[in-house]
């Protein structure tokens, strides 16, 4: 009977059911990741509706990305203290909430208390939850596929965004896009009943001020980057200004300085934690972990292909928007091969870590995305199409689609069970750095690149030479005219320069945004082959759950 029982058992966990948590957590994520891509291309539309200007609803988006960044080690603790599946499911009902008041907002103040702070919040206990949810309930040749779909869901999450984005902006109305998150929250809680809750420690306590410290530091670290698209990454591009006073940082960007203090911050958090872990305490992240070289391998691999993705997907948009003169729908689509492919190779090619070293696969992978960046480089030109953007797109997809399948699972196998929120949590910081690094920097080089070229390309036309110096602020002025000025407004300014002129500044803006975009590119296949040479220190295997051997007397009943 006890056979028969237990195989019963085994066929139901292996039915159609058995995917229900997977579907509360793709659910889930998908709509945390596609919140960080799909407002982007409303920027215009929800500055007009809320009488705000843009610049005030950037700063709103990332905003988003801070709370979130700098409390994602204290939504993986609060797994170990109240259980991973409730956390998620509060994770998941805070999102909703942040979400309906989002869509109702009616001024600035109450988007950025929805979406920054009430959505960041339930985003970042979301994030960390999910990966460990997904070892809890799933085991084997199941929970490879299983981390291949919420792979493939999370970047495919990503790349449409855009499209849906620029739909609802373009003929419906921004706000449904809020409203969407609250329909698929709302899924996600029903179907998370499914969830089997991982094993607790019933004595770990919040560790309060580990958590104001340790969110202290990443924020001023992800600030730190987030300022360094406007201010530069070392040398300033402008002065900052704050109030109306000038500040003076000697010629430096506040990029730095922010970075550094963040860093200072986190050192003392850590001697925090060893302090706590000294006296018995429940420390919010056990330094240790830090000191496993297999996570920490695949964290940093993992976070350099963020960077890498993110600069990616903030890079296309603006240069087929601004240069090729895609709207806002086929901009996102232009990315459509690249969604289409990573879904479908995550999910086909996940069983294939227990055949190849995850190892070898997410080399491949790495490859692969390097090679399409390379092939995105060499059809960038003034005339590109749809068409050719989808050869490029569909090989990067390829390649991260089989780097997804198998990076989150060889992470998370590393690390006890114990410490799985841990490192989730950690995980999930390193990753948001390197997205926020990403956009920073491989935006920065875009816009940065377009503006000194055009400042440069006008000197010429002019036949004047200029000092290196002379030339930055020239370039610097031209972007402050650009975010002052509407586009309609600047579109009739050219076409009141005489013909002549008028197809020479024409040219000359084209070739910047050409250059631009192709200097860019090569850096992000710069921070692929860096991802790929770290790639190389990554273990060999996945490392198994120990289970107990089953005694004797059991197998004869």
């Amino acid at each position: 009977m006890t056979d028969i029982q237990i195989e019963s058992e085994e066929d139901q966990s292996a039915g159609p059911r058995s995917w229900l948590p997977l579907v509360a957590i793709s659910l889930a994520m998908f709509s945390v990741v596609l919140d960080s891509t799909m407002m982007n291309v409303a920027v215009g539309a929800i500055a007009r509706d809320l009488d705000t200007s843009v610049v005030g609803v950037q700063s709103a988006i990332s905003l988003y990305s801070l709370v979130m960044a700098s409390l994602m080690l204290t939504g993986g603790k609060l797994g170990d203290i109240r259980g991973a599946a409730r956390i998620f499911q509060v994770g998941c009902a805070v999102f909703a909430i942040g979400s309906l008041l989002s869509a109702f907002s009616w001024n600035l103040g109450v988007l950025i208390l929805g979406w920054s702070v009430i959505e960041g919040i339930g985003a970042a206990m979301i994030l960390p939850m999910a990966m460990v949810l997904i070892f809890a309930n799933y085991e084997g040749p199941q929970r490879a596929a299983a981390f291949g779909i919420w792979g493939g869901v999370q970047a495919s999450g990503a790349a449409v965004g855009p499209i849906l984005g620029g739909f609802l902006t373009s003929y419906l109305t921004w706000r449904l896009g809020f409203g969407m998150h609250v329909v698929i929250m709302s899924a996600a809680l029903l179907s998370a009943r499914s969830l089997r809750e991982p094993e607790r420690n019933p004595d770990a306590r919040l560790d309060i001020v580990g958590t104001v410290i340790s969110a202290t530091g990443l924020a001023l670290i992800v600030l730190g980057f987030l300022l360094a698209g406007k201010y530069g990454l070392i040398e300033a591009r402008r002065q900052l200004v704050v109030g109306s006073t000038n500040v003076d940082l000697w010629g430096l960007s506040p990029t730095p300085f922010l970075i550094a203090t963040g860093l200072i911050v986190l050192v003392g958090f850590a001697h925090w934690q060893q302090r706590l872990s000294q006296h018995g305490g429940t420390p919010l992240l056990r330094l240790h972990i830090l000191a496993n070289f297999g996570f920490m391998s695949s964290v940093t691999t993992d976070s350099l292909r963020q960077l890498a993705l993110a600069g990616v997907l903030f890079i296309v948009p603006v240069f087929s928007q601004s240069a090729l003169g895609f709207t806002a729908i086929q901009s996102g689509l232009a990315v459509l091969p690249f969604s289409v492919m990573v879904f479908m190779l995550s999910m086909t090619t996940a069983g294939l870590g227990e055949r190849i070293a995850p190892k070898w696969l997410i080399l491949g992978g790495l490859g692969g995305f390097g090679l399409g960046l390379v092939l995105l480089r060499a059809a960038t030109s003034e005339t590109m199409g749809l068409g050719d953007f989808v050869l490029p797109m569909g090989v990067m997809g390829l390649g991260l689609g089989l780097f997804v399948a198998q990076i989150v699972n060889l992470t998370i196998s590393q690390v006890g069970g114990d410490e799985r929120n841990e490192g989730a949590g950690t995980h999930n910081t390193f990753r948001e750095l390197g997205g926020a690094l990403g956009t920073a920097v491989i935006g920065a080089i875009l816009l940065t690149g377009v503006f000194s070229g055009v400042s440069d390309g006008l000197l010429r036309a002019e036949g004047v030479s200029a000092p290196q110096e002379d030339r930055r602020q020239l370039a610097v002025a031209l972007e402050d005219a650009n975010e002052q000025v509407a586009p309609e407004d600047g579109d009739k300014a050219v076409e009141g320069l005489p013909a002549g002129e008028q197809a020479e500044f024409v040219s000359i803006v084209e070739r910047a945004q050409v250059d631009a975009m192709k200097n860019a590119l090569t850096w992000t296949a710069g921070f692929v082959l860096l991802a790929m040479l770290l790639a190389t220190f990554l273990p060999g295997s996945r490392k198994q759950d120990k289970k107990p051997e089953p005694e004797p007397r059991a197998l004869l009943k």
